[in-house]
């Protein structure tokens, strides 16, 4: 059997045995140091993204059979989904804020942090947006799958009630399509308004 090391599986900096078979865990640690910060955060958005498409990508391949009109599955990538939605829209939304200079101390509450976006924009009357209304309508709908960040990484809460006791149903393209066309494109956008 083999005798395993950390380096293994963790390696720090460049070296010999850096191959192709090993991953950067972000390409920002290589930034210079005054882009740094923001290419991070910027990136960690962009691989849930990513993630949340490729686990969108699978879950579909899974349960949606020609055969079979729905398939009902124990270790459905569903739940992931809806994590990996909520949080890419939360750090979206966190870094929004930053980018406005909106105060936003840690908290969960997509709409709360929408609020405050909009509240910003009202302010200084600096953009328009035709998708506002369907954001607010896409970020109850999240909430309503999860309003704490909790629903979809636990089955039960403190109390050993279970979060999701009764059969709901989402939409996993419409969900992938909104983030991957919306909320990425927000990000970029949020950036030329900041710096005009």
């Amino acid at each position: 059997m083999t005798k395993y090391t950390k380096e293994m599986f963790v390696r720090d900096g460049f070296d010999k045995y850096i191959t192709n078979e090993w991953d950067i865990v972000t390409s920002a640690s290589i930034f210079k140091e005054e882009f740094k910060s923001d290419e991070a955060e910027k990136e960690v958005i962009l691989g849930y993204a990513n993630a949340l498409n490729c686990i969108a990508d699978s879950l579909l391949k899974q349960n949606h059979s020609p055969v079979v009109i729905m398939t009902l599955r124990t270790n459905s990538l569903t739940i992931p989904f809806i994590f990996l939605a909520r949080h890419t829209v939360e750090l979206t939304l966190k870094y929004i804020c930053k980018l406005l200079n909106i105060e936003c101390k840690p908290i969960h509450g997509l709409i709360t942090l929408w609020n405050k976006i909009i509240k910003r924009f009202n302010e200084c009357n600096c953009i328009e947006n035709d998708n506002f209304d369907d954001i607010k309508i896409f970020i109850c709908a999240l909430e309503e799958l999860d309003c704490d960040g909790s629903h979809s990484r636990y089955a039960k809460d403190n109390k050993g009630n279970l979060y999701n006791d009764k059969p709901q149903f989402i939409n996993v393209k419409n969900i992938n399509n909104f983030i991957q066309d919306l909320f990425i494109e927000l990000v970029n956008s949020i950036r030329v308004v900041k710096n005009k």
